[in-house]
């Protein structure tokens, strides 16, 4: 029954997000390609090409094909962090398996003006959310002394799955770089469709250096918050996605029931 009303809770997002003006949209919702469900099952065929991508938002983050790095979308243009360690321009034709977009707008801002963890920043963040029943897209700007991030190199079939693929991921250590941690805070609900929680990536200012954001420390920095109350989720139409396996895989109940 819990489950159900979780379920409820996030469709009922959905069909919301189709009811709001183009306007609304823009300020208000965040669009998210696949889910981290598909990820977790090895699903890394990209779908949707981040000229597409750019319709529904000028900030996010995601991935790229058969989970070819890590990738940011920042001010409006997209870059790749491949598994070398190197900021890579994405070009419009190139396709991503996932991701999670907005056009940013700032509702709630602060200054952090000493030194903080990522852990301790993600605490100020949180103390100032009016509400843990919607979604959240946060930027924070500033010198970070010390940052750990990571990148994934691309994956061959057979897909292994999330956890196992992060296994051989890459890890680079910076310190004293001046740029941007990224990311979106999302609800217990989403479980399953997204991560819960908050998820970060970083890019430094003069894109050079940039990852998924392990752990580091803030020298000082200003943090902005977007809250958006809509959801668009697109799923894939690959024919592994839509495989009559994943019937199988993703069902836990058969037949009709009420309560």
């Amino acid at each position: 029954m819990k489950n159900m009303k979780k379920t409820l809770v996030a469709f009922l997002f959905l069909i919301l997000a189709g009811c709001v003006s183009h306007d609304s949209a823009r300020n208000d919702t965040i669009y998210q390609a696949s889910t981290l469900d598909a990820l977790l099952r090895g699903k890394y065929e990209a779908f949707i090409e981040f000229s597409e991508l750019k319709k529904h938002g000028d900030f996010g983050l995601g991935t790229f094909d058969n989970l070819d790095g890590e990738m940011v979308a920042l001010d409006g243009e997209f870059y790749q962090i491949k598994s070398d360690g190197v900021v890579y321009p994405v070009a419009p034709d190139m396709k991503t398996p996932f991701a999670d977009m907005i056009f940013f707008k700032t509702d709630i801002s602060f200054d952090i003006k000493k030194d903080a963890t990522c852990e301790e920043v993600t605490d100020e963040i949180t103390k100032r959310l009016p509400s843990g029943s919607v979604f959240y897209a946060v930027r924070v700007d500033g010198l970070f002394e010390k940052l750990q991030l990571r990148s994934v190199p691309a994956q061959k079939e057979p897909f292994p799955g999330l956890l196992e693929a992060v296994k051989n991921q890459t890890v680079f250590n910076y310190e004293n770089v001046s740029g941007t941690m990224l990311g979106f805070w999302f609800p217990d609900f989403m479980q399953g469709a997204s991560i819960t929680g908050f998820h970060f990536h970083f890019l430094s200012d003069d894109r050079t250096k940039g990852g998924h954001l392990m752990t580091g420390k803030l020298k000082e920095g200003r943090v902005k918050i977007n809250y958006a109350t809509n959801l668009i989720l697109k799923l894939p139409e690959t024919d592994k996605y839509m495989s009559k396996k994943n019937i199988n895989d993703n069902l836990t109940s058969k037949g009709f029931s009420y309560h």
